[in-house]
């Protein structure tokens, strides 16, 4: 049985691998190491990329809402089925007639869905309406995140003078991120709002596509 050069350890492995297992053994200390050390970051790279995806708010008005990877299209009447499937059980429901309110303090997200007046559980079911996002690791995907500073949400706004005219009856005050156009508001209405305090980002606001 071969052995490794430096500590006499036996390769155990057999055909292809035991190959592998011995020319690895037989690599110096040192380039060990730096392979390691290469190897590493990359894996933290793809780690963080997935995580990135579960906390990323899109802001296109090419599509419908989406937070991390819940997107209202795919759960058009059955949107508490998505937002569990995307974030767990929440920790708080709290329902009204035809309307319900989703808690996920863990991850600072509120989502309202309703009925638009069907007999159906909102809570369980439901279309989604609009959520606030103020967990510090919600993000855009300009880098825009909770926390940031607001003369850069201002930048990035996309209402106001100078701007496009938009539809904000209703909507929270903040810098309006993302518009799509709703027949409901007879115009642009904001899809993301970037809701700022003390000179900071404080909250994102993410509203349905579909009409309100």
């Amino acid at each position: 049985m071969e052995r490794t050069a430096e500590r006499g350890r036996p390769c155990r492995a057999s055909g292809p691998r035991r190959e592998a297992c011995c020319a690895l053994a037989r690599l110096p200390r040192l380039a060990i190491i730096s392979f390691l050390a290469l190897a590493a970051p990359l894996a933290a790279s793809d780690s963080a990329g997935a995580q990135g995806a579960e906390t990323l708010v899109r802001v296109s008005s090419a599509t419908p809402a989406e937070i991390g990877v819940f997107s209202e299209r795919d759960y058009q009447g059955d949107a508490g089925r998505g937002l569990r499937g995307a974030f767990g059980a929440p920790a708080h429901a709290t329902r009204s007639r035809y309307r319900c309110r989703l808690r996920w303090p863990g991850i600072g997200l509120w989502a309202e869905l309703t009925s638009y007046g069907q007999p159906v559980d909102s809570c369980r079911h439901g279309y989604f309406v609009r959520a606030r996002l103020s967990g510090t690791s919600w993000h855009t995907p300009s880098g825009l995140r909770i926390g940031s500073p607001a003369s850069r949400a201002r930048r990035q706004s996309v209402c106001g003078p100078g701007k496009l005219k938009c539809f904000r009856r209703g909507t929270p005050p903040g810098y309006v991120l993302g518009v799509h156009r709703s027949d409901c508001a007879l115009g642009l209405f904001p899809n993301v709002i970037a809701n700022v305090g003390s000179g900071r980002v404080r909250a994102f606001w993410v509203y349905t596509h579909t009409c309100e």
